[in-house]
């Protein structure tokens, strides 16, 4: 998957984006035989038009034998709706035979890409996407993760090795977890919060930072 990390030096903040195309090809797995049947429908059906809600009218007339699941779930949003790091904005609709449609087999996804200006409009085609194989529910992962690498000049082994005197802890497991709590899976949106100041851009993305909490770290982006 394909990110861009940019600093502002001057307001001290990051900006990160995740690359809609590589995005979509990597939770996603198209299906050109779905695509080309609900195209022919909604041009022999007059009342349809080339949309999500009218896929969503086509898995419902199709749910069954013929689709190879009952559709008791649909669903329909833009992610416009919802934070993300994505490059353009994704108009979509899922069907599904369980709630749970993330993790499911049998959930289709109607996708039409946002191609710039106003949201509302400038979409291209819709096309019929699987679940990719790769990950459970990696489309609802829309944002990237940041990493702490360094704390205060220590890699992860010194840091945990360092809690562990300083607190007691008996297993390896307690310092972890004390790492993970404060400095691992921060959004972007939740990681320039808690900056206080950019210290080093270096040229392999990594990012040392000064945060409010007294603490420099360095960290690295990542979208899965």
């Amino acid at each position: 998957m394909i990110i861009k990390i940019e600093t502002d030096m001057e307001r001290h903040e990051i900006e990160g984006t995740i690359d809609t195309d590589s995005f979509m090809e990597e939770t996603l797995d198209l299906d050109e035989e779905l695509t080309a049947h609900f195209h022919k429908w909604v041009k022999d059906n007059e009342d349809e038009d080339d949309n999500s809600c009218s896929f969503i009218d086509w898995a419902k007339e199709h749910s069954g034998e013929w689709l190879g699941f009952e559709v008791n779930v649909d669903h329909g949003d833009n992610t416009y709706n919802s934070p993300h790091d994505l490059s353009a904005e994704l108009n979509y609709a899922i069907v599904s035979e369980a709630d749970d449609w993330f993790y499911s087999d049998d959930t289709l996804i109607y996708v039409e890409r946002h191609h710039g200006g106003d949201v509302r409009g400038n979409y291209g085609t819709g096309r019929i996407f699987k679940m990719s194989g790769h990950r459970d529910a990696a489309f609802l992962d829309r944002e990237i993760s940041w990493h702490a690498v360094e704390i205060n000049g220590m890699d992860r082994r010194e840091y945990m090795a360092k809690v562990k005197a300083e607190t007691g802890a008996k297993y390896c497991q307690e310092p972890y977890e004390e790492f993970e709590r404060y400095y691992q899976s921060e959004c972007t949106y939740h990681l320039n919060e808690a900056i206080e100041k950019i210290l080093k851009h270096d040229k392999d993305n990594g990012i040392t930072v000064l945060l409010k909490d007294g603490n420099t770290v360095k960290f690295y982006g990542s979208a899965y």
